[in-house]
């Protein structure tokens, strides 16, 4: 949460199209214009890097401060992914994606008087040099329950896997200690782990045996050292990956749903 309100404006920016004879035949769509501004609700240095991302924060053992950057410098290394959500959303039809927000306006801090508001007025750049669809903004965001089984998802900074179903169920991508298999902990369901990207090599984990939550008649089932399932008796002891359902109503902000690039959700 960066500010306590916001405005989000779209101009479309077109050229006109006249003939010789007759002017004004049409319309061509050349550009966006899309700007966000925040009211930011607080001060301080991580703040004002928002509002002025040219600004250098230099750090000197116990000291630090901010400064001016050098001159020339790109702002497009400095452009932000934005998510806005409206107040008590419960679904994500509104959600504004914008893929590379830069500030554009100015700081004034009146010393002498206690400054609690500002606001921070940002642009969004083209994503990239394409002319096709979705390269500044975005309104209303995929479900996470879209997301395979299998796919990676990071979630306020932690990495999981999207267990199958249209739902938020996620697995952990490291192990919660070892039990058997009537062991409390939640634990994802067979077919959780089946169907959508799941591979033998995405199920694996450190070459360690974990137990899921199904059973094989009197045995329970659980994912080998290899990937593969399997069954065993129910008081061996296996390593435990915990499942759980991730809070709130998300939405896919960014990623491919690759170890190295998973689905960011928020």
């Amino acid at each position: 949460m960066i500010g306590d309100g916001c405005i989000f404006s779209v101009e479309q920016q077109y050229q006109d199209v006249d003939l010789f004879t007759i002017p004004h035949f049409d319309k061509v769509l050349v550009g966006w214009n899309v700007r966000l501004k925040v009211v930011v609700n607080q001060e301080n240095y991580s703040k004002l890097k928002l509002a002025l991302p040219m600004l250098k924060h230099v750090e000197q053992g116990m000291d630090n401060w901010l400064t001016d950057e050098q001159l020339f410098k790109r702002g497009r290394n400095f452009a932000k992914t934005i998510h806005v959500r409206p107040q008590d959303a419960d679904s994500l039809k509104y959600d504004v994606l914008i893929y590379r927000g830069f500030p554009v306006s100015s700081y004034e801090r009146k010393y002498g008087k206690e400054i609690s508001k500002y606001e921070v007025e940002f642009i969004a750049l083209a994503k990239g040099l394409e002319t096709d669809i979705s390269n500044y903004f975005r309104i209303g965001l995929e479900p996470i329950g879209s997301i395979d089984g299998g796919s990676y998802v990071e979630y306020n900074g932690e990495l999981y896997q999207k267990l199958t179903g249209e739902n938020s169920r996620v697995i952990e991508t490291e192990f919660d200690g070892e039990g058997v298999w009537s062991d409390a902990t939640s634990r994802p369901l067979k077919a959780e782990l089946e169907g959508g990207v799941w591979t033998n090599e995405l199920r694996e984990l450190d070459e360690t045996a974990y137990w899921t939550r199904s059973v094989a008649g009197a045995d329970g089932w659980y994912v080998s050292t290899t990937g593969s399932f399997s069954n065993d008796v129910k008081s061996t002891v296996y390593s435990i990956r915990k499942s759980l359902s991730l809070p709130g109503v998300l939405g896919i902000i960014s990623g491919d749903g690759t170890e190295e690039n998973p689905f960011v959700v928020g």
